[in-house]
C-alpha cells in the first residue's frame, strides 16, 4: 500500500516592508494567506487524513490550523519541516537581499549556498528523514504535512538522488500543495505537480 504525504506550502504572508523573514518569529498569514488557507481546509475536508503536521513557524501553523479543524485532528508540530535556515538575510529587504553575492550562488548553484548554519543539503536530509518516519508510523494512510517551497523541493530532491541544484526547476507558489506518494519500502515513487484547490 502506498502512503502517501501532501506537502502544503503556507498561505501569503503579512510582510508590508517586503522583509526576508526565514525563521524570524511573527509575519502571520495575510488575508490573502487565510483565504488560502480556508480553501485548503475546505479541499482537504473529503480527504481520509490520518494527520496534520505544521513547521512550527506562525505562518506554516495558522495555515494548518484551519486544515486540522476541518479534519477534526490534533495539529503535530514538527521543526523537521521548518524553513531554511537563511539567518544571515535575516531583516534585509527583498532587493537588499537580491544584491547579496549569496543570492547569486543560492540562484545559480544552490550546491554551494549557505547563509545560515544548514546548508541545503542538510535541510533536504531532515526533510527526507520526516518523511521516513511518517512513513514508519502511518504506513499506508495520507497525511498532511504544512512547511516552506525550498524544505519541499530540497527534501524531494534528496529523496529523489537529484543534484540540489535543480532546486529552481520546481515552483510551489504561497497555498498550493505537492503530493508525495511512497511505497511500501518507503521509497518516493512519484510527486504530483503543485495544485491549488
Amino acid at each position: 500500500m502506498k502512503t502517501i504525504i501532501y506537502f502544503v506550502r503556507h498561505g501569503a504572508v503579512e510582510n508590508p516592508k517586503n522583509r526576508v523573514y526565514g525563521r524570524l518569529p511573527g509575519f502571520p498569514l495575510s488575508k490573502i494567506g487565510r483565504e488560502q488557507a480556508k480553501k485548503l481546509a475546505e479541499y482537504f475536508s473529503s480527504h481520509k487524513i490520518a494527520a496534520v503536521f505544521s513547521s512550527p513557524l506562525t505562518r506554516a501553523r495558522q495555515t494548518a490550523i484551519p486544515i486540522a479543524k476541518s479534519l477534526h485532528l490534533p495539529l503535530n508540530i514538527s521543526k523537521m519541516i521548518i524553513e531554511t535556515d537563511v539567518a544571515g538575510w535575516h531583516g534585509m529587504t527583498l532587493a537588499e537581499r537580491e544584491r547579496t553575492f549569496e543570492f547569486k550562488i543560492y540562484k545559480e548553484s544552490p550546491t554551494q549556498f549557505l547563509v545560515g548554519n544548514e546548508t541545503l543539503e542538510q535541510t533536504g536530509k531532515r526533510v527526507a528523514r520526516f518523511c521516513q518516519i511518517i512513513c514508519r508510523k502511518f504506513g499506508g494512510r495520507e497525511i498532511i504535512a504544512v512547511s516552506h517551497e525550498d524544505s519541499i523541493r530540497l527534501g524531494r530532491l534528496y529523496l529523489l538522488k537529484k543534484s540540489i541544484d535543480l532546486l529552481h526547476h520546481l515552483q510551489i507558489s504561497k497555498g498550493e500543495f505537492v503530493k508525495f506518494e511512497f511505497d511500501q519500502s518507503s521509497k518516493l515513487v512519484k510527486t504530483s505537480k503543485p495544485f491549488t484547490p
